[in-house]
């Protein structure tokens, strides 16, 4: 198999594992209703904006949003986490320094609904850091974060929609 073959590969199951596990983590939240809204910073602030803002308002949020959580933090991040962290500790093997750099990873995303699904791709994210380099490893994170995004604003728009629809009903 060719390394160009496994690199898309690699890509494609991404990108399907990122649009899967938050359809997938919709439905668990909707059946268990162990998500609390209240906890997840994310969920509270998009709340908020959308519930209280003019249209402008939210335009410029969601511009700033995308800029900021699509393109400059995986910039930032990759930089941080695969270049730095587990290219210091590569030398004492490459789980060692992947399971170390993606842990402290996750654990600073905060919200512990998500630490293993970024904990999970931050050990992706690694190996394409070892095999291909920080720039395709910044171009995953950046489809994995436009992907969330996009998914985010998608069911907060649904909500108010149906809150919309009740509201004249």
């Amino acid at each position: 198999m060719s390394n160009s073959f496994l690199f898309w590969l690699i890509y494609v199951l991404i990108c399907s594992g990122t649009i899967f596990g938050n359809f997938l983590y919709s439905w668990f939240i909707e059946k268990t209703r162990i998500y609390r809204p209240e906890l997840d910073a994310n969920a509270r602030a998009s709340r908020l904006l959308f519930e209280r803002e003019s249209a402008d308002k939210i335009a410029f949020a969601v511009f700033y949003l995308f800029f900021y959580a699509v393109i400059v933090a995986p910039l930032i991040e990759e930089f941080i986490f695969r270049e730095w962290i587990l290219g210091s500790w590569l030398g004492a093997g490459f789980w060692i320094a992947a399971v170390l750099s993606s842990f402290i990873w996750a654990v600073l995303h905060i919200d512990w609904y998500v630490i293993p699904y970024i904990f999970v791709t931050g050990l992706v994210l690694a190996y394409i850091w070892v095999i291909y380099g920080l720039i395709w490893c910044v171009l995953f994170h950046v489809t994995n974060n436009a992907i969330a995004v996009f998914w985010g604003l998608y069911k907060e728009l649904h909500r108010i929609s149906e809150k919309e629809t009740i509201a004249i009903f």
